[in-house]
């Protein structure tokens, strides 16, 4: 029998991870269907990958009975809150409608954030979803993967260090572990497009593999009715190496960057201005980086996860390599 599966704000970062993954790594196999939800005013076919369909549905405006019409074709849901002031009732929107959907398995993604200061204004609205989805339990299977800093957040820094030779992020002498978010990330992606709704060029190379978007498939695609180990776990994915900027920065020298870069410890206003001055950057995603880096100041985010082994058949993309395969787009920000 066939397994659908709907991914909800595919448009984003991680949501299009998700359909790229499924795309290199399922494609042709014909009992596992992926569908993602992207709004009205993005162009699906400049976004759709083999094996995989786009349904355009404005969610916020959505009626619920609509969103329960689209749901109900599918065993799976795996939530990706949208980066806006409204992720805590979108979330509950979409929550809502596939449990009177009756879909049998939920996977939301949330922030790992939530385990070290939840009562901040943007890891209270995750774990404001984290409860509401766990409340689900009765009807369906539900997992929560909390996921770490992106490596790819670096990549808004690209122009900057172009510019000057450093990179300066607000973190003191602490430490941070991130994660690969993405798979076949384009070559050729413009960093302020991570999580616009502009097309990515499919016709350049692509990374190999993206750890978050793996992760979420490896249990999506565990069953019509969700593997038994994933039901009711919560997930912490984080890179496999805790890194100070001084230390990100030695990884970029190894990778072959310039010996002349340096890490810069700037002022959080500072950040948070050239932040907002990225093309695109809603403001509640720019906050969420500002506290962010505002935890791994304080030193509560010096945390590495093994939970990510157990949701990869492929070695996690450390930051050595991470670096080598992105180097182009760092020397050569559009």
């Amino acid at each position: 029998m066939t397994i659908s599966i709907l991914v909800t704000t595919a448009e984003s970062r991680t949501g299009d991870a998700i359909l790229a993954e499924f795309a290199r790594k399922y494609a042709g196999i014909n009992d596992i269907k992926v569908t993602g939800i992207i709004p009205t005013n993005v162009e699906r076919n400049d976004r759709t990958y083999p094996s995989t369909e786009l349904v355009a549905l404005d969610v916020d405006t959505a009626e619920p009975q609509e969103l329960e019409r689209v749901m109900k074709e599918f065993d799976t849901a795996v939530f990706i809150p949208p980066a806006s002031e409204t992720k805590v009732e979108v979330g509950r929107k979409l929550i809502d409608a596939a449990t009177k959907a009756g879909v049998k398995n939920m996977i939301l993604l949330s922030d790992c954030c939530v385990l070290v200061d939840p009562e901040r204004s943007s890891y209270d609205k995750f774990k404001k979803l984290e409860d509401y989805i766990m409340s689900k339990r009765d009807s369906a299977s539900v997992t929560v993967v909390r996921a770490g800093h992106y490596m790819q957040n670096l990549l808004f820094y690209a122009k900057q260090m172009k510019q000057k030779p450093y990179l300066g992020l607000p973190i003191g002498k602490q430490k941070l572990a991130p994660i690969d978010a993405r798979e076949w990330f384009c070559l050729s992606v413009r960093p302020h497009d991570l999580d616009s709704s502009q097309p990515m060029d499919t016709s350049s190379s692509y990374k190999q593999q993206g750890d978050v978007g793996m992760a979420c498939l490896t249990i999506a695609t565990s069953g019509k009715h969700m593997d038994h180990r994933y039901r009711g776990q919560f997930y912490v994915l984080t890179g496999l190496e805790s890194c100070s900027g001084e230390e990100i920065v030695a990884k970029m020298k190894k990778a072959g960057f310039s010996d002349d870069l340096k890490f810069k410890d700037v002022p959080e206003q500072e950040a948070r201005n050239f932040l907002m001055s990225i093309p695109g950057m809603d403001e509640s995603e720019v906050n969420l980086l500002i506290e962010d880096f505002r935890a791994v100041k304080q030193g509560k985010l010096d945390l590495v996860s093994k939970d990510i082994m157990d949701l990869l058949d492929e070695r996690p993309t450390m930051l050595v390599d991470f670096f080598k395969e992105y180097k182009d787009d760092f020397l050569n920000p559009q």
